[in-house]
This record gives structure tokens, C-alpha cells and sequence, in this order.
């Protein structure tokens, strides 16, 4: 490769570093909007120094692990979840395209305070045996990046933690369930909602409402609320363009 050639390389590399960092950091202002409750609710002399409180936290909180002294949280966020309860758009930055998930580690150290100031990057294994490689960065807190869970089944996922002189490494297995076991029936062939395609065989029991009668399928875990806010006269309509064609 020539100098030129490498030149171009290197800035696209930076280009989609610098993409991928925006990606995150627009992210965690969302994420501080949709999820943050007010302040009286936080538990502050629970808390550790430093660190957001358990109730402020956004997401679902899908692990706790022990290393080496170090107490480690991980917190995952639905991006449609996020997307329906901020109201605001979430598109694509460039060419990248917006993960599915967000994944948020904590960090508390053995005195009791929370290790904001490090390094943090995960593994991600994915199903298919694919993986791929993400830096997560400090946001609110803990240490984020955006991933993406699409595909049903077993992701091992590896953090790899530098803390100065202190090097962690926690592993595990995050299983995305897989689709076509205890869906409903519904009379909707897309979400009323967001207008996006259900499943054939219908949807998971949380994912719809009865109305009127009919039972109402939603693509997502935002949608079903969002359908609760609308008016009769708004949920005909909705529903009037995504009934399944008559046979």
C-alpha cells in the first residue's frame, strides 16, 4: 500500500472512531432523559461515591459479578424501548447504522467507591460464532457501548477492564431467547405503532392490548403505552392500516 493509500485509510479509521464515540455520547444524554427518575427518589446514602444509584441506572439489569475485589453491574438498554419512551428520533450517525442495545458496566472498587477512570472493551461471541470487538466509554457512571442482540441464542460476551495498574476480566453468557415459543395470535400484521412487521405466527403475550374485542399485537416493549395514550378515534385509524388483509 502506497503512502496516499494509507493516508485514506487511516483517516476513515478515524472517521468511524470518532462516529462510534458519538454514537455513545448522544446516547448517554438520551439515556439520562428517558430513564433518569427525579432526585428525591435516589437512595444517595446507598450509593457508592461517584456512581449512579441503582434506581437511576437505565436499562434492565442482567448481571452482578464479584472480580477481584471489584463489584461489577451490567445494565442493558432496548434502543426501541428508549426510542418510544425519550420521543425522540433515533437514526443512524453517517454510515453506521444504531445498535439494537446499549450494554453499561459499573464499576465499585474494594473501598467502596465506584472506578470511573479506566479502560473498558468487550467481546461479544455471537451465535452464529462471529464476534466482534467494542471500546466502551464512561458515561454517567459506568463504561457503555452500543451492540447489537438481534439474532436468538448464546452470546458470550468478555470485559476486559484496565483500572491503571489493574487489569480485570469477567466472562459470561447473555442468551437472547429464541423466537416462536408462547406467541399470540393477534388480528395485526404490523404494529400499529411504528408501522413495523409482526411475526406470522403472532407475538409474545406482553407485547399486546385487547380492544374492542381484538386482540392487538406491537412490535416492541414502547409500543403497547404508547397505543394506551391514543384516542379511540387515533387507535381506529392505527389499527385500520395495520389489520392483516382479508383472505
Amino acid at each position: 500500500m502506497n503512502l496516499a493509500a494509507q493516508t485514506i485509510a487511516q483517516r476513515k479509521d478515524r472517521m468511524i472512531m470518532k462516529t462510534n464515540l458519538l454514537h455513545t455520547v448522544t446516547l448517554g444524554a438520551l439515556l439520562t432523559l428517558a430513564f433518569a427518575p427525579p432526585a428525591f427518589a435516589l437512595d444517595h446514602g446507598a450509593q457508592a461515591a461517584g456512581a449512579a444509584a441503582p434506581s437511576a441506572r437505565p436499562g434492565v439489569e442482567i448481571r452482578k459479578a464479584a472480580v477481584s475485589g471489584y463489584a461489577l453491574v451490567y445494565n442493558l438498554t432496548d434502543m426501541n424501548t428508549l426510542m418510544h419512551a425519550s420521543k425522540m428520533p433515533m437514526t443512524s450517525t453517517g454510515d453506521t447504522p444504531m445498535k439494537s442495545h446499549h450494554l453499561r458496566v459499573y464499576l465499585v472498587g474494594p473501598d467502596g467507591k465506584a472506578a470511573t477512570d479506566g479502560k473498558v472493551g468487550y467481546l461479544v461471541i455471537q451465535p452464529d460464532k462471529t464476534d466482534f470487538k467494542t471500546l466502551a466509554v464512561p458515561i454517567e457512571g459506568g463504561f457503555g457501548a452500543d451492540i447489537d442482540f438481534v439474532a436468538s441464542g448464546d452470546y458470550r460476551i468478555t470485559t476486559k477492564i484496565v483500572l491503571g495498574d489493574t487489569k480485570l476480566v469477567d466472562d459470561f453468557v447473555y442468551t437472547v431467547k429464541r423466537a416462536g415459543s408462547g406467541k399470540v395470535a393477534v388480528v395485526n400484521g404490523t404494529c400499529p405503532i411504528t408501522g413495523g412487521a409482526l411475526g406470522q405466527d403472532g407475538v409474545v403475550a406482553r407485547l399486546t392490548r385487547d380492544y374492542k374485542g381484538q386482540k392487538i399485537g406491537f412490535c416492541c416493549d414502547g409500543c403497547p403505552e404508547s397505543w394506551d395514550k391514543l384516542t379511540d378515534a387515533e387507535k381506529n385509524a392505527a389499527l385500520g392500516k395495520a389489520k392483516k388483509p382479508a383472505k
